[in-house]
């Protein structure tokens, strides 16, 4: 149902008479658009049947658009018609909707860049002073509308056609002949214009410019006329292309333009000397300032804050003596749109001269900031500062916080309630600062990152369970790195004493692993999740880890603690590491060991999983090649005992070069259950199939998984297995499946 603004506008156009019903319908069609308004389509009446009939018109002296949004007038008479252009191999064709015009009322001419239409159009302004006209004196004024067309066409083919209220002209290409000089552009033009977007984001905006614009009408119309981003990067420009850059790309096209990057000083002193960026840079949404002068910022700043699309800052910012970031952090503060944002210094001087000190102003409008990286050195009293005017922050990142000065008495007031996120990659301050810092931000917090070596009491699993459940109650994800000191500082009690306490029943039920790793005689320390390393008996990685019971089947298995060994630098030190260890192996009930055999000699390795009763799990790194009578060359008492002694249910090895290596771990472990060899792309899987499952009946009979990690894996590797156990009748009941680059075989 078509309602109209003027109820005798229907009255302009032809009838279909129904001689059963005597109704007079006017001939009208409504055509939906993507987005209103919608557009009627009709058979206007000639001038002379207009004439004919002598009804009244009464006018709206306001009318623009009826109910269905059929055009009628505006203030100036002109009427503004919608189009589309379409193309395929041979043509162009322009669609005008042009509602209410005969057929004989419109001119079409092509010019060189556009094309024009010409027409009659009725021109009512002039009657408007009068609330009823007759039809009789309706004028027929002329109108004309230009739309561009800047492509490669033959001018003297036009052809127009109007039907049903549109307008189509179908403009032919120019074919292009076939030589070496132009075969890249007729293959590059038989791409559709948004696979070209799809090109167009990934390159460079200056190096679409330089490449594209110049080819033909067709490409400098997608890089002039569409609405394609463009990312910039000005590098290693000299100062005659930089300033060709700004008038030829930047300014034309600063509407267009997603992102700013400048890698250099000299670069961006030169581009503010040539180029303003203001609020007509209307899609700009990220800016990379990188050794910018402390003399520049705070007026780049300034420009900046026009911009009403910036979501993202990032400056790094070169110095040589003392200065205040106040100032800078203050106008950072007050761009409208900034979600993120990343500040680096760039000294050569000591970071502790550098002041910022922000206090909250009356009425203050706070930052929109989401995501912040503070990129330099910050004292706790300087970050609360910081943090105070960001209370949108959810994730912050600080490079180091240390304590340069005492704490402040001054308490400031700070919420952020949306910050689930922190990491401190250096952190300097002692443990009871760092409380008082995370009891004032911590209370939503899901995520914990901290690298610290400074203070031992940081190594208190007990105050960090209390200031955990007391101020972190959400933490989810919670990794701290203690790294680098020397086995001497250390008590072996000390340390026996701290892993205990971190294989609490607090820390295994929150799936946090408390992790020593030994590279030389240097010992570091970690916490982190226990990342799920094994595929279960449904071929899925774990989402629980696995624990052995009585009767030797899978279940709940969390591990406590894990051992990360890198071997000693030389044979001397590895004949020591052992009697330097041994003590620090026995107190600790490690359960996975990860050990890297590049420098460190099978016997060791023997020798350090005799030590270790509660190992559930191995992985091995760089194993060596395996002599076949390597059996004769070591100590067979000891390798026997600990084959037998040990429970190790799941072993990984990181990377097979020869059978015999096989060999060694199916005879060290006798209760494996799982089994994962990680294979070369180009090796021969069937021979590592075919000897593991033969040595399953006598060595190995707890063995019921094999997982083979395979670059490029694919189905046809799955099928000549799967034709190999038939073939051989290697196992009754399996099944074989492939998820991802792991071939996963199962049996029982």
């Amino acid at each position: 149902m078509i309602t109209y603004t003027n109820s005798k506008l229907p009255q302009l156009f032809k009838h279909n008479n129904d001689s059963r019903s005597g109704n007079a319908q006017p001939v009208l069609s409504v055509v939906q658009h993507d987005s209103l308004p919608y557009i009627v389509l009709a058979d206007r009446k000639a001038r002379h049947n207009l004439l004919e009939e002598g009804y009244l018109l009464e006018l709206s002296e306001k009318l623009v658009y009826d109910d269905a949004g059929y055009f009628v007038t505006n203030d100036s008479g002109n009427w503004q018609p919608r189009y589309n252009l379409y193309e395929d191999d041979n043509e162009y064709c322009l669609i005008v909707e042009l509602a209410g015009f005969a057929k004989g009322e419109l001119e079409t001419k092509l010019a060189e860049k556009s094309i024009t239409i010409t027409g009659s159009r009725s021109d009512l302004n002039n009657r408007m002073n009068y609330p009823i006209i007759r039809r009789s004196d309706i004028l027929i004024g002329s109108s004309t509308l230009t739309i561009p067309f800047e492509v490669d066409t033959v001018h003297n083919k036009i052809t127009s056609d109007h039907m049903d209220g549109f307008i189509k002209i179908v403009v032919p290409k120019k074919n292009l002949e076939f030589n070496a000089d132009n075969l890249s552009v007729s293959c590059i033009e038989n791409l559709s214009n948004e696979l070209l977007y799809e090109i167009f984001d990934y390159l460079d905006g200056n190096d679409i410019f330089e490449i594209f614009s110049n080819l033909n009408y067709r490409f400098q119309y997608l890089i002039t006329c569409s609405s394609i981003p463009f990312r910039i990067k000005f590098r290693s420009h000299t100062t005659s292309q930089l300033i060709d850059c700004c008038k030829t790309v930047i300014v034309p096209n600063r509407h267009h333009i997603l992102s700013l990057n400048f890698e250099g000083g000299s670069l961006i002193d030169n581009f503010f000397k040539h180029c303003i960026i203001d609020s007509s840079f209307t899609r700009l949404q990220s800016v990379v300032l990188s050794s910018v002068s402390i003399n520049r910022v705070v007026i780049i700043l300034f420009y900046l804050r026009s911009l009403p699309h910036l979501f993202s800052l990032n400056m790094s910012i070169r110095e040589e003596e003392y200065f205040d970031l106040s100032d800078i952090y203050r106008i950072i503060f007050t761009l409208p749109s900034l979600k993120y944002n990343k500040l680096s210094l760039c000294l050569e001087y000591d970071e502790e001269d550098t002041n910022i000190s922000i206090p909250l102003a009356l009425n203050e409008q706070f930052s929109t900031i989401e995501y912040m990286v503070i990129n330099h050195s910050c004292t706790p009293d300087k970050l609360m500062s910081i943090l105070c005017h960001t209370p949108q922050l959810h994730h912050l990142i600080c490079e180091t916080l240390e304590e340069i000065e005492p704490a402040s008495t001054n308490e400031q007031s700070i919420t952020l309630s949306n910050l689930v996120y922190v990491r401190i990659n250096n952190c300097q301050i002692d443990f009871d600062r760092f409380e008082m810092f995370m009891k004032k931000v911590s209370s939503q917090l899901q995520v914990l990152r901290i690298k610290q070596k400074y203070d031992k009491a940081y190594l208190d699993a007990d105050r960090w369970k209390r200031l955990i459940k007391n101020y972190i109650p959400n933490l989810q994800e919670f990794i701290y790195e203690y790294p680098g000191y020397e086995y001497n500082d250390y008590e072996t009690t000390s340390l026996d004493t701290t892993f205990n306490q971190f294989i609490s029943p607090f820390w295994v039920d929150k799936g946090w692993i408390f992790e020593l790793e030994i590279n030389n005689k240097e010992i570091s320390f970690s916490i982190h999740p226990h990342k799920k390393k094994w595929f279960d008996v449904d071929g899925n990685t774990e989402n629980v880890p696995v624990r052995r019971n009585t009767d030797n089947a899978l279940a709940p298995f969390i591990p406590t603690s894990q051992l990360l060994i890198s071997g000693c630098s030389t044979t001397e030190q590895n004949q020591t590491f052992i009697d330097d260890f041994k003590a620090l192996f026995v107190a600790i009930q490690f359960t996975h060991l990860n050990i890297n055999c590049e420098k460190v000699p099978i016997e060791m390795l023997i020798r350090i999983i005799q030590l270790l009763p509660n190992l559930d799990s191995l992985k091995v790194s760089c194993m060596p090649i395996m002599q076949s009578a390597w059996l004769f060359s070591i100590d067979r008492d000891l390798f026997f005992q600990t084959s037998i002694n040990n429970k190790i249910r799941k072993v990984h090895l990181e990377k097979i070069i020869e059978i015999e290596q096989l060999n060694f771990l199916l005879f060290l472990c006798n209760y494996m259950q799982y089994f994962q060899v990680d294979c070369g792309k180009d090796m021969d899987l069937e021979p590592i199939v075919r000897h593991i499952l033969m040595k399953t009946r006598i060595y190995i009979p707890h063995l019921t998984c094999l997982c083979l990690n395979v670059q490029s894996g694919n189905e046809e590797m799955v099928h000549n297995l799967q034709k190999l156990i038939d073939n051989e009748k290697l196992l009754n009941k399996y099944t074989i499946k492939r998820i991802s680059d792991n071939i996963i075989l199962k049996w029982n």
